[in-house]
């Protein structure tokens, strides 16, 4: 009989972060794969003063938006946002990372209609229109984010603050690879793709899975080849076409 597990007797690398890799690991092994966690990049908060404060001064009457581009960066909003921040409208890619702003007590948020920034940032036009240019944002963010919403905001004549709210380290020593068969390797931020292209090699044979475009044009653009990758950033999507590629084997 067969078995009801899409990903049986298959080997999956997940690349996460060690506190972020519970939720696909997961997702993956309830449908049968062997997972093996190689966290490959650490996320730092910064929680100096200069950031706190920052954090601390966002209310309604000084931004009309808080862009928000990944949970990573929710965590340090919520943890030194004042209780006023919680009524500005956020603007986010996703929706993990709506979900996290919702656990936190965020309500007023738009989602992107398209998980990238530059979809971020049409909607966000789409939303305040003409008038986009007397607008005001804050946009709290990784020390290695892209800076294409600030730009095109900045650009449309709208005031963006930004503040680095934490730190993404390629972790120092990374555990060697068994040596066993791979069949897939998993990526979910460009930053994971140049952390493993720094440590580790692509096992022969494996796959490659990525999450959402931005990942996936990383990921290309460092020679790899991905073979899946759906637009909708979330574990399920990724996990879905992980078993739909496997199946068609």
């Amino acid at each position: 009989m067969r078995s009801s597990n899409r990903l049986d007797g298959v080997t999956i690398l997940v690349t996460r972060p060690k506190e972020q890799a519970a939720a696909l690991t997961s997702a993956l092994r309830a449908e049968g794969a062997d997972v093996i966690e190689r966290p490959l990049v650490a996320i730092v908060p910064r929680g100096d003063e200069a950031t706190v404060t920052a954090l601390a001064t966002i209310t309604r009457a000084n931004c009309d938006g808080i862009i928000i581009t990944s949970v990573n960066t929710v965590a340090a909003l919520a943890t030194h946002a004042k209780d006023a921040a919680r009524s500005v409208k956020a603007f986010a890619i996703g929706e993990a990372t709506a979900a996290a702003l919702r656990d936190n007590g965020f309500n007023d948020i738009v989602i992107a209609e398209v998980s990238t920034s530059e979809g971020l940032f049409d909607t966000i036009e789409s939303h305040f229109g003409s008038t986009l240019a007397t607008k005001r944002f804050f946009a709290p963010a990784s020390s290695k984010a892209r800076d294409f919403i600030t730009h095109a905001l900045d650009d449309a004549g709208a005031i963006v603050s930004t503040v680095v709210v934490y730190d993404t380290l390629a972790q120092s020593e990374v555990e060697a690879l068994p040596d066993k068969t791979i069949d897939w390797v998993t990526f979910t931020s460009p930053s994971a793709v140049h952390a493993f292209l720094e440590a580790l090699a692509l096992p022969e044979g494996a796959r490659v899975a990525c999450l959402g475009p931005t990942t996936r044009n990383a990921a290309r653009h460092s020679g790899l080849i991905v073979d899946v990758a759906p637009d909708s950033p979330t574990i399920a999507s990724l996990v879905d076409a992980i078993a739909a590629a496997t199946e068609t084997e």
